[in-house]
């Protein structure tokens, strides 16, 4: 032990020996955490908030220094586990809570690129709004689906796993998705082989 962690009082050294269990537990979570976009100080900063917590202390206290290695690294998984849901609500929230003016913005592509885009500008944004307007009618389980699948990039598991879907019933729910915003257009007078395009640019949004 060191000159100053031998300095501490037993409140203060007890606390720093905590402090750097969840360090040491935060870079075990560290290649856990990236792919995930979960911020690794973040992460440490949680776990030790929720380590010295009052009550937790308390626990800390009531057992011997060679379980606190348990401990903390439940925390963690806990702490992991809470970050993952922040995420998942948060993506959640971000595309509930786009309207047609915002989806019209995210549709950027021009899917009649082998044409004059400059000739048919106007025709393009009333494409581009349309396609929004379609997207927006599509039931809220549906739309927020579709949003997760190709305006935030997710795969089919992780949209599984943020709705509580099975991949199954959300590769089903993507299709769907499609083959109502395409009869949508149609229906709307929309020529098939721009529909088809708007679609097929769409699609590119995943490969970029």
């Amino acid at each position: 032990m060191n000159t100053e962690t031998h300095n501490l009082d037993p409140t203060e050294s007890r606390q720093h020996e905590i402090v750097l269990l969840c360090a040491h537990a935060s870079k075990r979570w560290a290649k856990a955490l990236a792919p995930r976009r979960i911020d690794g100080d973040d992460f440490c900063q949680d776990l030790i908030l929720k380590a010295l917590a009052p009550q937790r202390i308390v626990k800390f206290q009531s057992v011997p220094k060679s379980v606190w290695p348990v401990f903390v690294a439940r925390m963690a998984r806990f702490t992991y586990l809470d970050h993952i849901r922040a995420l998942n609500r948060q993506d959640i929230r971000e595309v509930t809570s786009l309207d047609i003016d915002d989806l019209t913005g995210l549709i950027d592509f021009n899917p009649l690129a082998t044409v004059d885009a400059v000739a048919l500008e106007f025709e393009l944004r009333a494409l581009r709004g349309a396609l929004a307007g379609a997207i927006c009618k599509l039931r809220s389980s549906s739309r927020q689906v579709f949003l997760l699948f190709y305006f935030k990039q997710l795969s089919i598991r992780e949209i599984s796993n943020k709705t509580g879907r099975s991949a199954n019933a959300v590769k089903q729910c993507i299709s769907s998705a499609r083959r109502m915003i395409r009869n949508r257009l149609i229906d709307s007078g929309w020529d098939a082989f721009e529909v088809s395009a708007t679609l097929a640019g769409v699609e590119s949004r995943r490969q970029l």
